[in-house]
């Protein structure tokens, strides 16, 4: 992977769309059969839950392609557990979609949704499987299927997963309201739990038919490593999605303009800080991955290349397949 993630506009200014590594700019990514009928499949569940019942804000969620994602990405993962990472992750994007970004329906539901979910995550609630449609059916649907498809550890990190993102959403909910922005330590942290990365870190393993051990989530390193891959998405998503956000006047809460504040610089100034902040996330990763192989630990070498490889391929789908959504 290189080194690098900043470019440059024609203008000069720092550019919100990373380098791609070699090997992800010239993969195929044209979508096979089964990538199709996952892509189906994710946008059944959405509207069978009813999570987006405005067609704008439906087609925007449609726009991460997330079914397709999953198969394209972890060929060797079995469909049940792919289409599982898939309702997880339409849940994440539509539960910042329509409950936190849609401020009309967060002010009507949000509170007694959080309750709700709370109750289900921490298994507390009357019933397994909530009835009718909306977000809390959807997460009682997507509980349920990780208890019967996956070994309990990582049903319990799936869980873990969520419930740190429902958690800091009410976080978010906070910041917005009170009108008081984060530093940026603070919105880092944050960050990496609103975007969903630490609940596709622990789909990992499943996802990969179970190649690995626990060390992954164990072991201090591969932590470490865990880490920058969720700060990286988090802030690609950031970058991606600034412009359209400051098009719309609702960018007040975004790493662009956290840097701005932070640092009394201009924005110009802010987004190549972005840059350097990902070049360091991806520098240490690749260190990791070089340390491992060189002391022979092959299964955390092999483990390093994986999430590196994601990193790049976050790069490319927010750049690419993902674009529409960011436009």
């Amino acid at each position: 992977m290189k080194n690098t993630l900043r470019g440059t506009r024609p203008s000069g200014e720092p550019s919100a769309m990373p380098s791609l590594p070699a090997d992800v700019a010239q993969r195929q990514w044209a979508p096979s059969d089964r990538a199709v009928a996952a892509q189906r499949q994710a946008l059944e569940w959405l509207h069978r839950h009813e999570l987006a019942p405005d067609a704008k804000l439906r087609e925007q969620i449609e726009g991460i392609h997330v079914g397709a994602a999953f198969v394209m990405l972890f060929p060797n993962g079995t469909p049940e557990i792919q289409e599982l990472a898939s309702d997880v992750f339409t849940w994440i994007t539509a539960f910042g979609d329509v409950l936190v970004d849609g401020r009309e329906s967060r002010d009507r539901d949000f509170t007694a949704l959080m309750l709700h979910s709370s109750e289900l995550l921490h298994g507390t609630a009357d019933t397994v499987s909530e009835p009718g449609t909306g977000f809390a059916a959807a997460l009682a649907d997507i509980l349920r299927r990780s208890e019967e498809l996956l070994p309990p550890e990582h049903a319990h990190r799936v869980r873990q997963s969520l419930n740190s993102f429902v958690m800091t959403q009410n976080w978010h909910v906070n910041m917005l309201a009170n009108a008081v922005p984060p530093d940026l330590a603070d919105y880092v942290v944050a960050r990496r739990h609103l975007v969903g990365g630490w609940a596709l870190i622990a789909l990992l393993g499943p996802l990969e038919n179970f190649r690995f051990s626990d060390r992954p989530y164990r072991d201090p390193r591969a932590v470490e490593l865990n880490k920058a891959a969720c700060n990286l998405l988090a802030w690609l998503n950031d970058l991606r999605s600034y412009e359209r956000e400051s098009r719309a006047g609702d960018a007040e809460l975004s790493l662009p303009s956290i840097v701005v504040r932070d640092r009394n610089c201009t924005l110009q100034e802010s987004l190549a800080i972005v840059a350097e902040m990902c070049d360091a996330q991806t520098v240490d990763a690749q260190g990791l991955v070089a340390r491992s192989r060189r002391d022979g630990d092959l299964e955390m070498a092999d483990y390093g290349e994986l999430v590196c490889g994601l990193m790049g391929h976050f790069a490319y789908w927010h750049a690419t397949i993902a674009a529409d959504r960011y436009r």
